[in-house]
């Protein structure tokens, strides 16, 4: 993730998905920005996180059904397929806000030796211990409904690492 400026912190996957020759299909990565490793942030947390959200929503799409929005880049992500296996890629915006941080979504059509596919990741952007951290919880696209669901698993990650990471 050096190219991208952020430093993975932890990669997470089934061990079966692990075992694979290609790259797994669901996982989970923990990381930061290397530009904010020596930053931290002042204010309280809920401070923080709101102006990390703000950050964020300022390069989003307005979208007020993140279901209708993943099924509509989909399928224009499909049509590009066949055309090239260079992984093309579409940020949905801001999907979701709460007080553990806010959710933003990406939809990427991607090669494997499988051939190609969409992925979908739902992304955390919060701050622990006045420190920028995101998630990103990825998976291979299914539907608009599985999406929602990854949505509320990467919600509980959320308050998971507010519930061991106490101020």
């Amino acid at each position: 993730m050096s190219n991208s400026g952020n430093r993975l912190m932890k990669l997470a996957a089934s061990c079966n998905q692990l075992n694979q020759r290609d790259f797994p299909y669901d996982f989970v990565l923990y990381y930061y920005p290397v530009a904010s490793e020596k930053e931290s942030f002042s204010g309280t947390t809920q401070s923080m996180r709101k102006a990390v959200c703000d950050d964020l929503r300022g390069v989003t799409i307005d979208t007020k059904d993140a279901e209708d929005t993943v099924a509509k880049t989909v399928n224009e992500l499909k049509q590009d397929m066949n055309l090239s296996k260079i992984s093309n890629s579409k940020y949905l915006g801001l999907l979701a806000e709460n007080a553990h941080g806010c959710y933003a979504g990406i939809l990427a059509t991607t090669s494997n030796s499988h051939g190609s596919y969409v992925s979908y990741a739902d992304v955390l952007a919060t701050v622990i211990h006045a420190k920028s951290l995101w998630v990103s919880l990825n998976t291979k696209y299914q539907n608009p409904s599985d999406s929602q669901k990854t949505l509320l698993r990467l919600q509980a990650i959320a308050a998971e690492l507010d519930a061991k990471n106490p101020d």
